[in-house]
């Protein structure tokens, strides 16, 4: 009967997922190296049974590093992929294709930016952000997108050469078009580490 859910099994989201690209890096001067990527990738669900889940999407890669001083540089990327995802959204009986299938990811353009900096000989400082927006493909959330928002700061300290700690805090913000779903948080943490 049209309109009754159909249950979705862990293993219908197992995937496949083969890329091909082609790319390029180059040293633009000591202190300035990029990279670039870009291609297509194809997705396969081969456990599905809700009829023939295989995606087509792009794929690409690129980054600027510029190093402004010993052990201290800055980075700007982004990138676009197929990503896992938690959601499913809903799926029921009626032959329309849409509606028969489930989530089965999201596409992610991801633009990012760090910071990282040798303040002293022991002492590293790094500051991140990240912005990724996702759209999610097939189901009932069938392109509905998600805005997520990063930005994270840190502190290390290296005691000695097998002894660190380090301090930092993170800003997070997911604007969903899904209903409860969004949420911010901040998270502070600290740590040690030790390596023989």
């Amino acid at each position: 009967m049209n309109g009754v859910p159909i249950p979705i099994t862990s293993k219908e989201r197992n995937f496949r997922e083969h890329s091909i690209y082609v790319g390029a890096e180059q040293t633009f001067s000591p202190n300035l190296t990029g990279a670039v990527r870009a291609g297509g990738s194809y997705v396969d669900y081969y456990n599905s049974t809700a009829g023939d889940q295989t995606g087509f999407g792009p794929y690409a890669m690129a980054n600027l590093r510029y190093t402004y001083a010993p052990q201290s540089s800055v980075v700007v990327g982004l990138s676009q992929d197929f990503n896992a995802t938690d959601v499913v959204g809903l799926r029921n009986s009626s032959p329309d294709t849409t509606s028969t299938s489930f989530t089965t990811s999201q596409q992610a353009t991801v633009v990012y930016g760090s910071i990282n900096h040798q303040i002293t000989p022991a002492l590293k400082g790094s500051l991140l952000g990240q912005f990724q927006y996702s759209s999610f493909d097939g189901g009932s959330l069938n392109s509905e997108s998600e805005r997520y928002y990063l930005l994270g700061l840190n502190l290390s300290y290296q005691f000695t050469p097998h002894f660190s700690t380090e301090v930092g805090y993170n800003y997070d913000k997911l604007d969903s078009d899904i209903p409860s779903r969004s949420f911010d948080r901040n998270r502070v943490y600290i740590g040690v580490t030790g390596s023989y």
